[in-house]
């Protein structure tokens, strides 16, 4: 007969935090599969107007909101092209450039990296090395960087939707698309005038 053992509490558990976003995040749509990566793509490019500057934006998953119209980039002086190629890396989006028809002369090239699948949490602290060197080597080169990671905190649940990885389309993607829009402002806007020297003469 099995002798009954004494009971003794054990300490009591920390409460549950949950990770998981709480933003909603509208449903993935299927897209073409591309010939040169085979991951499936989409490329967005609207009608250029008279005195618009024409940027043009490259991602993976996070641009799916912008890429399905369920966000809208601010009307104004520029106007937005987007290539979006979920699970890429930067030589897929490079190879799927190489091959993209632009129907117009680009102003601006922005980037972004790096990939969503860096934001899983074993993986946080190879984001902030990569982010680290990104700003280093775009300095060098003289390319402006910009971090949009203080704008996202993790802790935020409400701007990441239920996989913690991907940014909602209801609160995250509008944090995005106000930082994209102010940072290619100011890439754009023309340059300060030149101070004007006053010549002496004694």
């Amino acid at each position: 007969m099995a002798e009954r053992q004494p009971w003794t509490p054990g300490p009591p558990v920390p409460e549950f935090v949950a990770r998981c976003g709480t933003g909603h995040r509208h449903r993935v749509r299927r897209w073409q599969t591309s010939l040169y990566t085979n991951h499936s793509v989409k490329l967005v490019t609207p009608a250029q107007t008279p005195g618009q500057k024409m940027v043009f934006v490259l991602g993976d998953s996070h641009l799916r909101a912008i890429v399905n119209r369920f966000v809208s980039m601010p009307q104004g002086s520029l106007s937005f092209g987007f290539l979006s190629v979920p699970g890429g890396a930067i030589a897929d989006l490079w190879t799927e450039v190489m091959h993209a028809a632009l129907p117009w002369t680009l102003d601006l090239v922005c980037v972004g990296a790096p990939s969503n699948n860096l934001t899983a949490s074993r993986t946080v602290a190879l984001q902030d090395l990569l982010r680290q060197e990104y700003r280093r080597v775009t300095a060098r080169m003289g390319i402006p960087y910009v971090s949009m990671a203080e704008h996202l905190p993790v802790h935020r649940l409400e701007l990441w939707c239920y996989d913690g990885v991907h940014l909602s389309d209801s609160d995250g993607m509008p944090v995005v698309v106000d930082l994209l829009w102010n940072a290619e402002v100011r890439q754009l806007a023309p340059p300060p005038p030149q101070p004007t020297v006053s010549h002496r003469h004694v």
